[in-house]
């Protein structure tokens, strides 16, 4: 049964300082990406020379402030508070360390946070709990006002969906309380239902329009349990591109199951809105094998700097949480 909660155990609340091996990982990335820099620009100008080093610097710091972000959010997520200051000191340590590569080379360079987004990750644990809320309401809203989702997966039992004698119509779908998951935003709704046929598990998705697509097909895995990847856009690791689709909808949408008692086992997924945009009623606590929230820092955002005697680089970019969470 693939595990959709990845290091979420063990050392839940911990206050960690991002200084140890995630970050020393870094500095190795950082050495062999100004190295290669290094190389390759022996036979240009020494001005070309500059802004390749400073460009591989600007790779290698959003992929240090991703992994430090993903390491972060593991670690830290009692508050929003710790989240930001543990994210403030790590990338500070990291930029502190990549100054000091560049000053054998010559340079000066900075990495810096410029803002962040607070998100919230949702998820159940427990593989065999149905899809409902934890007073087992069936129909529910996950999160309210979301521009955002990342890393929305569903491991889904196979034994546990219902069958619909017709799949090629919508409202026999509904009327047959088949699971599905709605993104909404007041005047559209991307659907995606969930059932079995034959053994098989299959997710259909209903566009904007209110047309229904090709249906993905595929028999569940060894353990009778099939992963929906709605970011990826696979079922059970096979290509299925329209279930890819939240952003299908407007810039504030809404996030619901339905029927959630006619499908079980677990998900996870970060939007970009903070607790106060998820109804705490509907969950449970961390460990409890209902579906409960942490604190996330959806995205961060970094300012970059490459200085040497001829030359400055500036840029700016964004980091989104699960580029490296996986």
């Amino acid at each position: 049964m693939v595990d959709l909660m990845r290091r979420e155990r063990g050392d839940r609340g911990q206050v960690l300082l991002v200084t140890t091996f995630g970050i020393a990982v870094l500095f190795v990335v950082l050495a062999l990406a100004l190295n290669a820099s290094a190389y390759s620009q022996t036979m240009v100008a020494s001005h070309d020379a500059d802004g390749g080093d400073a460009v591989a610097f600007a790779d290698a710091a959003a992929e240090g402030a991703d992994g430090t972000l993903a390491y972060v959010n593991r670690h830290n997520d009692t508050s929003y508070t710790t989240l930001q200051t543990e994210l403030d000191e790590g990338v500070a340590d990291w930029s502190e360390q990549a100054d000091g590569y560049a000053a054998r080379r010559g340079a000066r360079a900075t990495v810096s946070v410029t803002g962040t987004t607070e998100g919230t990750r949702i998820l159940q644990a427990n593989a065999t709990r149905p899809m409902t809320n934890v007073s087992g309401a069936d129909n529910w809203t996950l999160a309210s006002g979301v521009s955002g989702t990342r890393d929305a997966r569903l491991n889904v039992s196979e034994s546990a969906l219902v069958a619909s004698p017709d799949d090629t119509n919508a409202t026999t779908l509904h009327e047959d309380r088949v699971f599905h998951l709605d993104v909404a935003d007041g005047a559209d709704v991307w659907r995606l239902f969930v059932y079995r046929e034959g053994g098989d598990v299959v997710v259909r998705v209903q566009d904007t329009s209110g047309s229904l697509l090709p249906a993905c097909s595929v028999s569940a895995g060894a353990d009778g349990y099939a992963v929906v990847d709605l970011s990826n856009g696979s079922v059970e690791g096979t290509d299925c591109p329209q279930v890819a689709g939240f952003d299908a909808v407007g810039s504030s949408y809404d996030v619901a199951y339905y029927w959630g008692s006619n499908a079980a086992g677990n998900y996870s997924m970060i939007v970009d809105r903070s607790r106060p945009f998820v109804d705490d009623s509907d969950y449970g606590t961390a460990g409890s094998g209902d579906p409960h929230v942490t604190e996330r820092i959806y995205s961060v955002s970094i300012r970059v700097t490459y200085e040497t005697p001829t030359t400055e680089y500036v840029t700016e970019t964004t980091v989104l949480a699960g580029d490296a969470d996986a």
